[in-house]
């Protein structure tokens, strides 16, 4: 098993209503998760013609069984980002061991 060894807060997208029955996006409590970790996202050179690639700013890496989803919110170090898209699930593979999932993130700025 792979050892969770960073702090990081969550909060879940939880999109409401306001009084004129209009949407409002929303976002819970932040709870504490532990993650394997997170990088700043390389940008990849290689990109396969007719696509296109992910517009992110840092790799979250996290173990399996966790909740996650588009729009929450991931606070690293202090600093507030949006996760982009579902998680990319590794726990599939061949190995004899489920290595968990990437977390695509975009940095909240205003």
């Amino acid at each position: 098993m792979i050892p969770c060894r960073q702090l990081c807060q969550k909060q879940s997208y939880a999109p409401t209503t306001d009084s004129h029955g209009a949407p409002v996006d929303a976002w819970g409590t932040p709870s504490d998760v532990m993650v394997y970790g997170w990088a700043f996202a390389k940008e990849s050179a290689d990109i396969e013609q007719g696509r296109t690639p992910i517009d992110r700013d840092v790799d979250l890496l996290v173990p399996p069984g966790g909740a996650n989803a588009p729009r929450d919110h991931w606070i690293l170090n202090g600093v507030a980002f949006e996760q982009i898209g579902h998680a990319e699930d590794f726990t599939n593979g061949p190995w004899l061991f489920t290595p968990g999932f990437r977390i695509n993130l975009k940095r909240i700025e205003g």
